[in-house]
């Protein structure tokens, strides 16, 4: 899961998880931010689920995910790393990952590319759909170990 936390954490940032520095105190708690300090902007324990929720798992917030935030709210940044790497063990997540790397990857250009069928009679419609169900499962076994899905 290091590539998803890493996006996850990177995303935080058009999130709207912290400040962009317009004063010496905004870049000092900026500073922090980074160095996984406190958060730099305070927002309500439902806003942080509400956003990583999206993000991560494209639906609202779980009544467990609220009651957990409300119980113990994330204050630093290393506590919404934590609570990013918890949300990405839950099976919800694989479709953010799996959206991820077919957009980075870029496999639905595969869909259109054109090759020789004289230099290659095999590459068919049904061997590109199944380039792309490859990259996409062996992306998500990869970030998922042991996970066997479609």
């Amino acid at each position: 899961m290091k590539v998803a936390w890493a996006v996850a954490v990177a995303s935080l940032t058009s999130l709207g998880c912290h400040a962009q520095p317009s004063s010496p105190s905004a870049d000092a708690a900026s500073q922090d931010f980074a160095a996984g300090g406190l958060l730099s902007v305070e927002l309500r324990p439902s806003d942080v689920a509400r956003r990583l929720s999206l993000f991560l798992w494209e639906s609202e917030p779980d009544a467990d995910l609220l009651q957990a935030l409300e119980t113990t709210p994330p204050a630093i940044r290393d506590d919404v790393g934590r609570l990013a790497t918890m949300m990405l063990g839950d099976p919800r997540a694989r479709v953010m990952v799996a959206s991820f790397f077919r957009q980075w990857l870029e496999l639905d250009t595969l869909g259109t590319a054109t090759k020789d069928t004289t230099l290659y009679p095999e590459f068919t419609p049904e061997l590109r759909a199944d380039m792309i169900t490859e990259a996409t499962r062996l992306t998500t076994f990869v970030e998922f170990p042991g996970f066997r899905g479609q």
